[in-house]
């Protein structure tokens, strides 16, 4: 009974679900891993047998195996999925994992890089060969985009709209996912918002320009009174060429800049409004895109 429900699930996870066999492996690790259980423990009751006294059983099994919390909240993700696709084919009438807890997991923030950090990787690159620009523009295309290196790696020249700025992602179960990728055509964000210029933007920016700091941020920035941030007097933003929508500055522009829409200083709540436009935004690209 346990092989052919087995084989079922494989089947459904591969074909109505489209995961990839490496997530495939992982679930059916994850119920071979029940199985090995009653085995051990001479109760190879059928899948419609199994309670949750015995799931709780199983648990206790996996936890004095020294499997960590993390990977026994996989496995019980595991075995709930094997259960969901057991009741939809009807080969059980309840399902015992519904009530089963997984142990609480410490929650932590990743690790990130800063944007300092990303130019310093990309600086290492040898733009003079092939393979160097091509690694460039991979590492560009993942930072920019928010990328797997699976996504990245799949993608074709027919992904690419440059008329609209938009790039068409296949990710993770094959679903299709939009990327905009042409700030140029709305500039919406640097129309109405301000970056925080730290000391080293100042600095670099002043010296791009031959100003000393101090003239620059008489001349364009004041000192917010809530937050003591360097920030511009005016919006649009000074270095914005309205007719090109492009930076004066680029190349020297702040880190927040180079960093949107990853702000590290301001709240998203502050800027919720201007989220919005953009997004109304990609939406009339999208419709535009669409009836073409």
């Amino acid at each position: 009974m346990w092989e052919a429900s087995k084989k079922g699930f494989k089947a459904y996870l591969r074909l109505e679900k489209s995961l990839s066999d490496h997530s495939v492996e992982a679930y059916m690790h994850d119920v071979n891993k029940l199985t090995d259980y009653l085995q051990a423990n001479d109760t190879l009751k059928s899948p419609q047998e199994l309670d949750l006294r015995t799931l709780q059983h199983f648990v206790k099994w996996i936890t004095e195996l020294g499997i960590t919390a993390a990977s026994q909240a996989r496995i019980i993700s595991g075995i709930r999925a094997f259960y969901r696709y057991c009741m939809l084919e009807n080969i059980v009438t309840s399902d015992p994992s519904v009530l089963l807890e997984a142990p609480k997991l410490k929650r932590i923030l990743p690790d990130t890089l800063s944007f300092e950090e990303i130019e310093n990787i990309i600086a290492q690159i040898d733009v003079s060969t092939a393979d160097g620009s091509r690694n460039k523009a991979i590492l560009e295309t993942m930072y920019s985009c928010g990328l797997r290196v699976t996504e990245v790696i799949s993608l074709k020249m027919s992904c690419l709209y440059f008329d609209v700025g938009f790039i068409r992602v296949i990710g993770k179960g094959d679903k299709e996912v939009w990327h905009e990728i042409d700030c140029i055509s709305c500039a919406n964000c640097c129309k109405q918002m301000t970056p925080t210029f730290t000391r080293k933007d100042i600095r670099r920016i002043s010296d791009h320009l031959e100003m000393k700091p101090s003239q620059f941020k008489k001349r364009w920035l004041y000192k917010n009174k809530n937050d003591k941030d360097w920030v511009n007097i005016n919006q649009p933003c000074q270095f914005l060429d309205l007719s090109s929508n492009m930076c004066s500055i680029y190349e020297v522009r702040p880190a927040d800049c180079a960093g949107f829409p990853h702000l590290t200083k301001k709240k998203m709540a502050d800027y919720i409004h201007v989220h919005q436009k953009n997004i109304d935004f990609t939406v009339r690209l999208l419709i535009k895109w669409l009836k073409k």
